[in-house]
């Protein structure tokens, strides 16, 4: 396959790879449906791209998106794949570009991020087929002074990113780390794309903490400006599917309680309550988290005892036995989450969906 004329190095343009992402999550879910990622790819689509066995349409996929580093051009047979993919020839001019793909020089490559081999020493191990909500993501930094981080992208359509950070998570050990990671809205709520949702999870190694009050979603443009910032060392990206529960239809029976009424698994759904809303529990203080539904900003969180109050700041009056009153600032959708005692990286919360009004 002949180079451009005058062109030194040549990578697969941004278009074509989407293309042929889009293309081969098309193929995977035609022949294995939502599992697809983690499945087999066809023996045709490995021998072109070069594979000398079988591979997962994951590590297809995954393979496409690294391509395009500065310093490097990208292989002939990835040419050759995403051409079979958009059925084209491989010398094809929209396929090529002169440009590595993810539009950044080599030298401010060079001053913001190291690339080998310290992505090869940034171990993570994130789940590719999830049917709750909530998933954890392991990994191991490159050197201990580096900081991880995790945000998570629902293919929703609205091309936001979701920090995944809160007070102890990402919780560390030495160079050892774990993250409790969320989807940005389970079982599609306020979504615009209902389940199977799929989503891009992406971890950092970073020179610098990720910055406590940056807890809202935000655009890719926005998270770029961040992660200069703090300076990338090294990142990994993922893909994880969250499948539908209602396709196993799942319940349990016994021979005893739920002989007669079985228990059902019910998918989390969004609820409508008028302010003020109280919430109790039994027991002592407990941590208390709420976040603005649509842009997933922080509003509060800490430590309060039963029986606390939400009051909406001008429309609701604070009822006169309150013990503890939460003020927000308007009526609206709002994420709530419960923990026993304080905020705990490995225990379950509680957690809510609420049209407040």
């Amino acid at each position: 396959m002949e180079q451009p004329t005058g062109a030194k190095w040549r990578w697969l343009s941004a278009a074509a790879k989407s293309r042929a992402i889009e293309e081969l999550k098309r193929r995977g879910r035609e022949a294995w449906g939502a599992t697809y990622y983690s499945q087999m790819a066809s023996p045709e689509l490995c021998r072109i791209a070069g594979r000398p066995r079988e591979v997962q349409y994951g590590a297809l996929i995954g393979w496409i998106k690294r391509l395009g580093r500065a310093g490097r051009s990208d292989p002939s047979c990835a040419f050759e794949l995403v051409a079979h993919l958009l059925g084209v020839p491989p010398s094809d001019q929209e396929l090529i570009t002169n440009v590595p793909s993810s539009g950044v020089s080599m030298e401010r490559r060079a001053s913001t991020r190291r690339i080998d081999p310290f992505d090869e020493a940034f171990a993570v191990n994130c789940p590719r087929l999830v049917h709750d909500h909530r998933f954890v993501v392991l990994g191991e930094l490159p050197w201990e002074h580096l900081h991880p981080a995790v945000v998570l992208q629902p293919q929703d359509g609205s091309g936001f990113w979701y920090p995944q950070a809160a007070r102890h998570n990402p919780l560390r050990a030495g160079r050892a780390f774990c993250c409790f990671v969320r989807f940005g809205n389970p079982g599609g709520i306020w979504h615009a794309k209902k389940l199977p949702l799929d989503a891009k999870v992406r971890a950092f190694a970073l020179d610098s903490e990720w910055k406590p009050d940056w807890t809202e979603r935000m655009g890719e443009s926005e998270l770029g400006q961040r992660l200069q910032e703090l300076r990338v060392v090294a990142e990994k990206d993922f893909f994880v599917t969250r499948a539908s529960t209602q396709l196993l239809e799942p319940t349990l029976r016994d021979h005893g309680r739920f002989e007669d009424s079985p228990l059902v698994f019910n998918e989390p759904r969004a609820e409508s309550c008028r302010a003020p809303v109280t919430l109790g529990w039994n027991g002592g203080a407990a941590y208390i988290e709420i976040r603005e539904g649509s842009g997933d900003r922080l509003v509060h969180a800490g430590t309060a005892a039963s029986g606390a109050t939400l009051v909406v700041r001008g429309v609701t009056s604070t009822p006169p036995d309150a013990a503890t009153v939460l003020e927000l600032d308007k009526p609206g959708q709002y994420r709530l989450r419960l923990y026993p005692t304080v905020w705990s990286f490995v225990d379950p919360p509680y957690e809510w969906w609420l049209d407040i009004t």
